[in-house]
């Protein structure tokens, strides 16, 4: 499978293992936009791969969701492929809750 000159969105991208795959894409001649919470580490990454495009954005909130997809729309950015690399963790005491939502 060819996977060159395509539009990558890639979350949690500005360190780790989000950093290494964006990096691995960019050399493999894609277009990368990475997004993640921490607008310094985002900087930080097009500082290191200045062909990253970088995005500030928290996908735990639907809302900032939303706005970066209009942004994104209204560029007209065209995606071929989501890495979904970033993590949304919620606390709960699962003692505490009914059985059937955790199900």
């Amino acid at each position: 499978m060819d996977f060159t000159n395509k539009t990558v969105l890639l979350t949690g991208g500005g360190t780790g293992i989000g950093f290494a795959l964006a990096q691995l894409l960019v050399q493999r001649r894609n277009r990368v936009i990475i997004i993640g919470r921490r607008l310094e580490k985002l900087q930080e990454a097009q500082r290191l791969v200045p062909a990253l495009q970088v995005f500030q954005c928290n996908v735990a909130q639907p809302a900032a969701i939303d706005a970066l997809f209009a942004t994104l729309h209204a560029q007209g950015v065209v995606l071929n492929a989501l890495v979904n690399n970033a993590a949304v963790l919620e606390m709960w005491d699962i003692l505490k809750q009914p059985i059937f939502p955790i199900a």
